[in-house]
C-alpha cells in the first residue's frame, strides 16, 4: 500500500525509507518519532517510552503494520510492528548500527 492511501483508523501496511529519527517526550516520557516515506507521502512512526529502536536509522526501509491515526493533520502510527529490509553493502555505516 503506498503511504497516501493509508487511512485514518485503518490497519495499513506500508513500506518506505526512514529519512527523520528524533527523541520526543510524550507525557514526560522520551519517545522515539520516525518519518518513513515513500514516492506518495510519508507517516509518522511513534515508539513511545522509546527514546532510541535500534535499526531505526536515516536511510533504512522497513515495513510497517499499525492502525493509523491522525495528529495534527499529519497521519501517525503508534507502536508499530516493523520489519527492516537488509541494508545494501554499500551502507557500512548503516549496517553497523543494524548490527548493534
Amino acid at each position: 500500500m503506498r503511504i497516501a492511501d493509508a487511512a485514518p483508523r485503518t490497519r495499513t501496511v506500508v513500506t518506505g525509507t526512514i529519512f527523520e529519527v528524533n527523541t520526543v517526550s510524550i507525557g514526560g516520557a522520551r519517545s522515539c518519532f520516525v518519518a518513513l516515506g515513500d514516492q506518495s507521502g510519508e507517516i509518522g512512526l511513534l515508539f513511545l517510552g522509546r527514546p532510541i529502536v535500534p535499526g531505526l536509522v536515516v536511510g533504512a526501509r522497513c515495513t510497517v503494520e499499525g492502525t493509523v491515526r491522525l495528529d495534527g493533520g499529519r497521519p501517525v502510527i503508534w507502536n508499530p510492528l516493523y520489519v527492516l529490509e537488509l541494508p545494501d553493502a554499500s551502507w557500512p555505516d548503516l549496517q553497523e548500527e543494524v548490527d548493534r
